[in-house]
């Protein structure tokens, strides 16, 4: 899946980005000032972090009050979205989401979003999730027609209130099936037509129940997002026994060792024919080829470590950083990450920041990643497909001069 817009506001430090459409591979957002990169990144990532989210809680100092313009508005966790990002989805899972609704198959454009009360929702843009009342009430009358009794009639009670705009989702959805399904087991001598409302009502009244399937199938898909600052990959060689110090990886190296003994023992061979397969695949590419002395991720009995070599340069110190959190991410997720990667604090040697922009462009081609920075030479680079500047309405495209 690939990101095609996204919005953060209302978390601390981000009161509303507004809409940005970054670009397809590679994305710079310059910010002069450097403050507003690390709060955006950090709210974006809350989408699919590599952290227990209910454990860490990022949205904890929210804004109490939702300002716009002269009017104020009391927050309400569980109702204000926090972050959305809509993406484009690959063919193939448009395919498996087709076998679960045909009319999946129409759209490959998916928003999702993250509610300040951690709450997830996804939805799929252009296509209703669930049907209406108004759309089988007259299948459910005719049908209806065939029930003589009084005593059975009262099973048809509950669509006395209803109205034409009430959404056949939840406990309305509930009682429709379970009528259709009384009725299909009591009438036992439906006519074609009959039986042809009936499979269209019952189509219907599933349709919220087979997206729901749809959207947990989505989240399988979902890239992590990972938020990467300076302060993770600064220094010669690192251990991983501190979340804090390194960040994005430590979180994915704890989560890869949960799995790993969830699965139990039987997976072990299994693992380590995977692991193999996929260091080998991301050592051939281009970005991380010439890449020497990368970190090894090893499986040592039941549990996955990772050890660091030494790093001659800021740079090289990064681009170890980011091959581990790729391998890390294609174990704990099967997918690259989206890489959000803060460059506010960059002090590499001048000629390091040529070599830097070019090997992230690379980098681009193989997973998507959008670049902050506070430093205008960076956001001059030529080969950036998209570049954003902050400004005081949120992130504004074509904003850079250029000299």
């Amino acid at each position: 899946m690939r990101l095609i817009q996204a919005k953060a506001r209302c978390v601390e430090g981000v009161h509303d980005s507004g809409w940005f459409v970054p670009g397809r591979e590679t994305t710079v957002i310059y910010d002069p000032e450097g403050k507003s990169i690390s709060p955006l990144f950090s709210a974006l990532q809350a989408l699919n972090p590599p952290y227990d989210i209910r454990e860490k809680k990022p949205f904890l100092s929210h804004p109490k009050v939702w300002q716009q313009g002269s009017y104020g508005r009391k927050v309400i966790p569980e109702k204000k979205t926090a972050v959305m990002m809509v993406y484009s989805a690959v063919p193939d899972l448009v395919r498996e989401l087709a076998e679960l609704d045909e009319s999946l198959f129409e759209t490959d454009r998916i928003e999702v979003g993250r509610r300040l009360d951690y709450s997830r929702w996804i939805t799929f843009v252009e296509i209703s999730a669930s049907g209406r009342w108004s759309d089988v009430k007259e299948g459910f009358q005719q049908l209806r027609t065939l029930v003589k009794s009084r005593e059975d009639q009262e099973r048809c009670s509950f669509m006395d209130d209803l109205q034409g705009t009430d959404r056949l989702k939840g406990d309305l959805a509930a009682n429709c099936r379970n009528w259709l399904n009384w009725l299909n087991n009591t009438i036992s001598d439906l006519s074609d037509e009959e039986s042809s409302v009936y499979e269209n009502c019952l189509q219907r009244v599933n349709l919220a129940g087979r997206f729901d399937r749809a959207r947990q199938h989505v989240e399988k898909w979902l890239p992590p997002t990972l938020a990467i600052g300076c302060n993770h990959f600064e220094g010669k060689s690192w251990s991983l026994q501190s979340e804090e110090q390194i960040g994005a990886a430590a979180c994915l190296l704890k989560r890869a060792n949960i799995d790993l003994q969830q699965g139990g023992a039987g997976l072990l061979f299994e693992a380590r024919e995977s692991l193999a397969g996929t260091t080998a695949l991301l050592e051939s590419e281009e970005q991380f080829r010439e890449l020497t002395a990368r970190p090894q991720l090893v499986l040592e009995r039941d549990r996955f470590e990772v050890y660091w070599g030494e790093s001659d340069s800021t740079l090289r110190s990064l681009q170890k950083y980011l091959y581990i959190s790729c391998l890390l991410s294609l174990v704990t997720h099967g997918r690259k990450p989206l890489l959000l990667l803060d460059l506010t604090k960059w002090r590499g040697e001048r000629y390091e920041t040529g070599n830097l922009t070019k090997w992230l462009q690379t980098l681009g081609k193989s997973c998507q990643v959008i670049v902050g920075t506070d430093s205008e030479a960076i956001a001059k680079e030529n080969g950036w497909q998209a570049v954003l500047r902050v400004g005081a309405g949120g992130l504004e495209k074509g904003m850079l001069l250029k000299d």
